[in-house]
């Protein structure tokens, strides 16, 4: 056979066309049909949504975790507020050496610092730690009544929550333990309850602590109270100490203040022994009136006002009517007379 004369250059275009077409034919076999392609997107799809909802249960987990840690770190808080207070308190109560619901007490954190009355309790309608805060006053008081249970029957405005609604608390007691003597004090506090109630990720907790006032205890002490008196004053029909006139009745007002309330004002006009109650005109006695009170004729009536606060302190103030009007007639009902007749022509 005869062999062409071919150039050496015309041998190597050949050469690489040949390769090319080599390349090209492999490229081609190798490649993914349509099938394949949506089989391993589907794959990919089904993959990707296993690893995504994981993802999201693990993030749901990670967050109602770290929502209960954040609520027991609240609690936690709570008692160690609790634990502040009792550590600068004084006045602890009697006969809780086996647990009492509430405590009562005073505190005080600096001795330059004015003593509080604190209270705290456990509501059992909401479930929740009330607490009261009050300075040396106020209507929160029922630790000096005959029935120191009596929790709840004052002034709402008293108590403010202590804990949040995403806790139940079931249990809270306060141990009260070394009182009297020179031991030092012991106050424990525990409480149980449910995180998270009425939901799939509730958890009950338990958590307790014991705190000791920094100062020896006076075992007699009491909680402190108000010790302030209200202020009252006569304005009406004068601010002045004595007022004439010839009327037979008169009514009195004026105004009074107290550091947390009015309870009641009472009048009295100690010339003929008639007493009676004052009206609110505001609502909590900061200006008032009374009915018309009776005046004795033809003499001097001294009538009183007396302000009475939420903690039983009085205040007086006085006016002096003096009575123009003619006296009362004697009373000569069921007198007899023995006596000569008088004849007068």
């Amino acid at each position: 056979m005869t062999i062409p004369n071919l150039k050496l250059t015309n041998l190597k275009i050949i050469a690489k066309r040949c390769l090319n077409f080599t390349f090209f034919s492999r490229k081609r076999k190798a490649g993914f049909t349509l099938l394949e392609i949506v089989v391993s997107i589907g794959i990919f799809a089904v993959i990707s949504l296993l690893i995504s909802g994981s993802f999201l249960a693990l993030n749901s987990a990670r967050k109602t975790n770290r929502n209960a840690q954040e609520i027991l770190n609240e609690l936690r808080f709570s008692i160690d507020l609790i634990g502040v207070e009792i550590t600068s308190g004084s006045a602890f109560p009697d006969g809780c050496e086996n647990g009492c619901g509430y405590i009562v007490f005073g505190s005080r954190v600096r001795p330059d610092m004015p003593l509080r009355r604190i209270e705290y309790y456990l509501d059992g309608a909401t479930k929740t730690i009330m607490k009261s805060d009050q300075k040396t006053y106020g209507v929160c008081s029922h630790y000096y009544t005959d029935d120191p249970t009596a929790i709840g029957a004052f002034d709402p405005e008293c108590y403010q929550p202590y804990t949040s609604d995403k806790a139940r608390i079931d249990l809270l007691k306060f141990f009260v333990n070394n009182k009297g003597g020179d031991k030092q004090v012991i106050v424990s506090v525990a409480m149980q309850g449910i995180i998270l109630p009425g939901t799939k990720e509730e958890k009950s907790f338990e958590i307790s602590n014991s705190y000791s006032p920094r100062l020896l205890q006076d075992p007699a002490a009491m909680p402190p109270r108000d010790s302030d008196p209200p202020t009252i004053q006569i304005t009406q029909p004068t601010d002045q100490d004595t007022y004439t006139t010839s009327a037979s009745s008169l009514i009195i007002g004026g105004i009074a203040s107290d550091n947390k309330g009015i309870d009641q004002i009472e009048w009295r006009n100690e010339t003929n022994n008639s007493f009676g109650f004052a009206n609110s005109l505001t609502g909590n006695f900061a200006t008032w009136d009374t009915p018309a009170i009776p005046l004795v004729g033809g003499t001097a009536n001294m009538l009183v006002a007396t302000a009475k606060d939420t903690a039983g302190n009085l205040a007086n103030d006085v006016l002096t009517i003096n009575s123009t009007a003619p006296p009362p007639s004697p009373d000569i009902a069921g007198s007899s007379s023995c006596g000569n007749k008088i004849k007068i022509s």
